[in-house]
């Protein structure tokens, strides 16, 4: 799956992939999540019966004040009683932010907020994605509603306006699904236990969190060989302390790519399962890994 940041002539509510600070940004070190406009949602008006995810997040929307005063519920409400609802090929509970997709797509369609005051939509899309995760860094939808890079930093959130990145024409990034289900809660609970250690730690701040921080200026400045280099290097990086979030077909996959130079992985949100992000140098030698692997990109 290749990864791209043009805009489309018709409105979609893309997903979005955490291309750097998978962890890191616990602690509050800057991360950067890009949308990928080949997974998406958007409206449509010919089903014949009420969808009851929309129907049960309209009356959620009722009771919660922010939003029923910002959002035209009325509007809302008679559109998916007479056939509205939100089409989609993002797949739920693989850390692609199909439930960001659906709080944009409503906010967009059902609300005059002024869009160029982010602060402001952020507080509200966090409000509206209580309803799908009791807590929400508002991060999925944000890149969902305006279509564009987000910096996360100290838990701030900044809509970045970058133009078109050669580094995805000379690197193409795939994603591939591991096939195995992961526990989001587990891998992070794991993680801040293993930060307890102090040489853990130590290896997190001194290793990780620098290489990210500049793999994200390389990504901002459009700079093609330091990307690169900061991809490997956090790959190699990742390989040694996110070895327990690595399954075993992924691990013996990612140590292949990293012997042969033809492609490098990286976590892509949390790890453990669902999908792994890949950086490709060489496609046939890619492809032939992944046949020989037993794994799939995921398209």
């Amino acid at each position: 799956m290749y990864v791209c940041f043009s805009m489309t002539r018709h409105r979609i509510y893309p997903s979005k992939i955490l291309l750097a600070g998978e962890y890191t940004v616990l602690a509050g070190h800057p991360g950067l999540a890009i949308p990928n406009i080949e997974r998406f949602a958007n409206w449509n008006n010919k089903q014949m019966i009420e969808d009851p995810v929309l129907s049960s997040f309209y009356k959620f929307l009722l009771n919660t004040p922010l939003c029923n005063t910002l959002i035209q519920l009325d509007e809302f409400k008679h559109y998916i009683s007479h056939g509205g609802y939100l089409e989609t090929n993002i797949p739920f509970g693989y850390g692609l932010g199909s439930s960001g997709a659906l709080c944009a797509a409503v906010l967009d369609r059902f609300s005059t907020i002024d869009k160029s005051n982010t602060k402001n939509v952020h507080q509200i899309l966090k409000e509206m994605e209580h309803f799908f995760h009791g807590q929400s860094s508002g991060l999925d939808p944000m890149i969902s509603y305006y279509n564009r890079c987000i910096l996360l930093d100290h838990n701030e959130l900044y809509v970045l306006n970058l133009i078109q990145q050669n580094i995805l024409s000379e690197y193409s990034l795939h994603l591939i699904d591991s096939k195995v289900i992961r526990n989001t809660q587990y891998l992070v609970s794991l993680f801040k236990q293993n930060c307890q250690q102090s040489e853990y730690k130590l290896k997190i701040e001194t290793d990780l969190v620098p290489a990210n921080k500049k793999l994200i200026e390389a990504f901002k400045e459009n700079a093609v060989h330091d990307f690169q280099n900061h991809w490997i290097q956090i790959s190699i990086e990742s390989i040694e302390i996110f070895k327990l979030m690595i399954p075993d077909n992924i691990l013996k996959f990612w140590e292949a790519g990293l012997q042969n130079g033809a492609y490098y992985c990286k976590l892509c949100g949390a790890g453990g399962g669902g999908l792994f992000l890949t950086m490709v140098k060489n496609e046939e030698v890619f492809k032939e890994a992944l046949s020989s692997h037993s794994l799939n990109e995921f398209i």
